[in-house]
């Protein structure tokens, strides 16, 4: 066996396969646990059951113009699933986001710096005048009851209204 297997691999993997698949199959088991072990036998077991199987693709990869193109046809037929679709189109909104992103990031960047020395000021003055936030506060709360319509006592207080 040692010898055919280095003049003739698959020949000689054929040749094994076809002596254990003339062994009656009570005892093909047996045999295939004492050659290959208990973790093994059962592939090879379904490798002696399926040897038609066994036969047309080893006569399929055997044979170049059998299978040329075919990673091409794989390729193109994966391509085509709604699932591939759904990631390319997923893949160019994060393309469209990461461009907006840095054309976008330095004006949002001078707009948050404008915005955080407006707050500055703000803040500053109301630690420095805390009697007129509240005039301000105040009047703007008056004013928002004011407007509206269910406001209870401030109802009189719309300007314009109908008593």
């Amino acid at each position: 066996m040692k010898k055919a297997i280095a003049e003739d691999a698959q020949g000689a993997l054929m040749q094994f396969l076809e002596a254990v698949e003339k062994i009656k199959p009570q005892e093909r088991t047996g045999i295939l646990v004492d050659i290959f072990g208990k973790n093994f036998q059962g592939e090879v077991g379904k490798l002696v059951n399926n040897l038609g199987e066994y036969r047309k693709a080893v006569a399929f990869i055997s044979d170049p113009k059998a299978y040329g193109g075919s990673m091409e046809k794989e390729f193109q037929a994966r391509a085509a699933t709604t699932a591939n679709n759904l990631q390319l189109l997923k893949n160019s909104i994060s393309e469209i986001a990461m461009d907006l992103g840095e054309t976008l990031l330095p004006s949002i960047n001078k707009l948050v710096d404008g915005l955080r020395a407006i707050g500055s000021t703000v803040s500053d003055f109301a630690k420095a005048h805390p009697e007129v936030v509240l005039a301000i506060t105040g009047t703007v709360g008056v004013l928002i009851s004011c407007n509206q319509r269910d406001a209870g006592p401030f109802y009189f207080c719309q300007c314009g209204s109908h008593f």
